[in-house]
């Protein structure tokens, strides 16, 4: 299913990489099947969109710890810079 470009949200347990068929099934038509056969594994994939998807997710996570920057640069000042510098370049 994933060669087929159905992404892990559509097909997976939540948060997971566990293939979850209930929610799979749905997806199991004629279709993927055209797609399997239509897959080209050379070359660049298209992405979801402009930004990197795991740059998105690590920022997303990170910005879960703004309020407490300044305790974390207690905590480990090179951390604290690193979460700035992703924050400073998302924008």
């Amino acid at each position: 299913m994933y060669f087929a470009g159905f992404p892990n949200y559509l097909i997976n347990e939540e948060n997971t990489n566990k293939l979850d068929w209930k929610k799979a099934k749905a997806y199991w038509t004629p279709d993927l099947l055209d797609r399997l056969e239509n897959y080209f594994p050379f070359g660049p994939k298209p992405a979801p969109n402009s930004k990197l998807v795991m740059i998105d997710k690590l920022i997303e996570q990170l910005n879960s710890l703004q309020p407490n920057i300044e305790g974390l640069k207690e905590y480990s000042y090179v951390l604290g810079k690193l979460i700035e510098f992703l924050n400073i370049s998302k924008n």
